[in-house]
């Protein structure tokens, strides 16, 4: 292994950027779909992690250093919002040249990032108007969804459809060879955004007087399905032809309107289902999958469109069978003296207003709790305004290292599964309403199993051996293991989970990782070897076991490493986590398989690229 300073391992990984995403590369259509399993990218499943990167409010000269930083964190989907306000100041005037849309989607490409693109019309997105133009919101009027040349804003009222229109097409024809079908970066596509919770404004509007009369119609009805169908229509009419989706408020498929077509991919903040990630995966997936909204979602993945910039809380999403996750404002931004917003200062619709009495709602008006954005909108991502790399880049880059190698088996694996695992350790269990514990599992392809171990006692917990059972099968057999907390610095909550592998293929077709009490960090070709990094906190215990090498040879062990079993059936080895412990083995076929152990702390500090032809690993 060898050391290198941080920027010098960045520049590194950074050579062989494009390389995992061999349909950006070549620069060739490719499709994207989808079926309840998750999306795929030209037949493949793929789990879409990553977070917003504010283009418009980052000067377009640190563009590359962002992104590029992005990547280095293992992210590999772009969250992209476009503002109306930002791109249409002045109505039929757009600007997208400064700052220049296409230059930054075609700087995603070129890194080989995939984007999402978002243009609401309205995107909430701490910005005045949610992004809907001023102009426009002079000409709105609430009283009525007629085609009277006043629009009503976020209805299907044709007047505002009309606006909406002309801009969604004007956004299309600046950047429709970039979308996949064309070879470009652009994989997934928003309409609108967190409309349930427009649902009680557009209610309470018709309490309040304005011009003789109630301020919206009160015959008016709250009508979603109107709404993003002719959004829906607006997107496919023009020919964009990626999987739509919509962003409900919270946790759950609601106010989407249940159109045919339109993925529920919700926000999941803490209050919003945020307190029970797995939960909320299954019960989101459950939903949708069953006879619920008509069954128009039954044949549909979903996943995270926003939530906290928590490695572990997406991390578990991700177990519980979201296929993504995008965090809010994984890269800081500085907007000094322009758009600046007032917002509700709140964690949701239902605890923003006190809907007991008319009084009660009218003063959610009258005096409401706001937050007030001014230069620097920053919620402490792993990439600062100023382009830091904070301590959760290293989570980050950690945790995406290990979802890039068992994709193959994890992207396509459904729901998650509570029966048939259990835990001799009562502390260990995501805790769900009630405080009730429960163990959550996955079923991956070519019969790989994702056990979810969650620690949220705030303290380090053992596991003895035979601790863990799944389906009868128990584990740990050699050494007693800990689930820690979190090990990342300054960080307020202390919650962990870690997720095993069971049966899990190697890549140059050795054998299979039978079980591992460690967490998996990769598990990769390497110069046509088979090379496993595993990680654990310093100085406990963890244990190894390969199955399907036959009579193996060792080729090199370093102390610490110990044998437990071996025979032609099974090589088993214990240790305990200290930084870049090898050991090398042979397979009675002649494979070669090279095992790391290193801490956890350090996991996210391995870096992987070829120079001159050769797989290269830097530890540092």
């Amino acid at each position: 292994m060898k050391k290198t300073c941080l920027s010098a391992a960045i520049a590194l990984a950074m050579m062989g950027v494009g390389s995992a995403h061999a349909t950006l590369a070549n620069g060739q259509p490719y499709n994207v779909s989808m079926d309840a399993k998750g999306f795929m990218i030209d037949g493949q499943y793929r789990l879409l992690r990553g977070g917003t990167v504010q283009w418009f409010r980052i000067p377009s000269s640190e563009w590359r250093d962002r992104l590029e930083k992005f990547k280095a964190a293992g992210f590999n989907t772009v969250d992209l919002y476009v503002a109306w306000n930002a791109v249409e100041p002045r109505e039929g005037e757009f600007n997208f040249n400064t700052p220049n849309l296409r230059q930054f989607i075609s700087l995603c490409k070129e890194l080989g990032l995939y984007v999402y693109l978002r243009p609401g019309p309205y995107i909430t997105n701490e910005m005045d108007g949610g992004g809907v133009p001023a102009w426009l919101m002079a000409k709105s009027t609430k009283k009525d969804i007629a085609a009277d040349g006043k629009p009503n804003l976020r209805t299907h009222d044709p007047d505002y459809l009309n606006y909406v229109g002309k801009y969604l097409r004007r956004v299309h024809a600046e950047i429709r060879d970039l979308f996949a079908d064309r070879g470009g970066p652009i994989v997934l596509y928003s309409i609108e955004n967190e409309y349930n919770w427009f649902q009680p404004f557009h209610e309470a509007d018709k309490l309040f007087g304005y011009q003789g009369g109630p301020e919206r119609g009160l015959w008016q009805s709250f009508n979603p399905s109107a709404y993003f169908t002719a959004l829906r229509d607006i997107v496919r009419n023009d020919g964009i032809t990626v999987p739509i989706t919509t962003c409900p408020g919270d946790g759950k498929a609601s106010a989407t309107g249940d159109v045919a077509g339109v993925v529920p991919v919700p926000n999941i903040y803490n209050g919003l289902g945020g307190d029970y990630p797995e939960k909320t995966a299954v019960d989101l997936l459950t939903d949708m999958h069953s006879s619920n909204h008509g069954g128009v979602y039954a044949n549909m993945p979903s996943g995270t469109t926003e939530t906290d910039r928590d490695p572990v809380k997406i991390k578990r999403m991700l177990l519980g069978g979201l296929d993504a996750a995008f965090a809010f404002n994984a890269v800081g931004m500085m907007t000094p003296g322009y758009r600046n917003a007032i917002v509700l200062n709140t964690r949701s619709v239902d605890n923003a207003f006190d809907f007991s009495s008319i009084n009660n709602i009218m003063n959610g008006f009258v005096s409401p709790q706001v937050g007030y954005f001014s230069g620097v909108i920053d919620y402490y991502g792993p990439i600062s305004p100023s382009g830091l790399l904070r301590p959760s880049f290293h989570a980050f880059r950690r945790d995406n290292l290990f979802f890039d190698a068992v994709e193959p088996f994890f992207a396509s694996a459904g729901t998650a599964q509570k029966t048939g695992l259990s835990v001799s350790n009562p502390e260990i269990g995501a805790r769900e309403p009630n405080n009730v514990k429960v163990n959550y599992w996955l079923q991956g392809t070519q019969g790989t199993r994702f056990v979810g171990l969650v620690n949220q006692s705030g303290f380090a917990q053992n596991i003895p051996l035979n601790g863990v059972t799944l389906n009868g099968e128990a584990l740990p057999k050699y050494a007693p293991m800990t689930v820690p907390t979190n090990p990342e610095a300054g960080v307020a909550s202390k919650d962990y989970a870690m997720i095993l592998v069971q049966d899990l293929p190697l890549t140059n077709g050795a054998g299979k990782i039978a079980w591992t009490s460690s967490e998996l960090l990769t598990s990769r070709n390497y110069n046509d070897d088979s090379l496993v990094i595993v990680h654990g906190v310093a100085n406990t215990q963890g244990e190894l076991v390969l199955e399907g090498l036959g009579n193996a040879t060792i080729i090199t062990r370093d102390n610490g490493v110990n044998i437990a079993e071996q025979n032609a059936s099974r090589l088993a080895v214990t240790y305990s986590y200290t930084p870049n412990l090898e050991l090398v083995v042979r397979s009675e076929a002649g494979k070669t398989v090279r095992v790391v152990v290193t801490t956890t702390e350090e996991a996210g500090r391995f870096w992987f690229s070829k120079i001159n032809g050769e797989d290269v690993v830097v530890a540092g």
